[in-house]
């Protein structure tokens, strides 16, 4: 789920970037591309809030299966069932 929302972050941060681009390069004043920026601003703010968020949940399953391995092994080495 944090894979879609990561991908629509990215296309929305695209059209936004095109039509500000476009805009500027048309002669549009800065005030006019007030609100379009804002916008950029906040999903490139989101973007990074996404991206945190699935390095923490890549980590804490990590640190979980690391947990299961260990216990697995110690159980092998003692012979008791990890």
């Amino acid at each position: 789920m944090l894979g879609l929302v990561t991908a629509g972050l990215i296309l929305t941060q695209a059209q936004l970037l095109a039509h500000t681009l476009a805009s500027a390069a048309t002669g549009a004043a800065a005030t006019a591309l007030r609100g379009t920026l804002l916008a950029l601003l906040i999903v490139v703010i989101a973007r990074a809030g996404a991206v945190h968020a699935g390095e923490v949940t890549a980590l804490r399953g990590a640190a979980a299966i690391k947990a299961r391995l260990r216990s697995r092994l110690a159980g092998q080495r003692t012979g008791r069932p990890g």
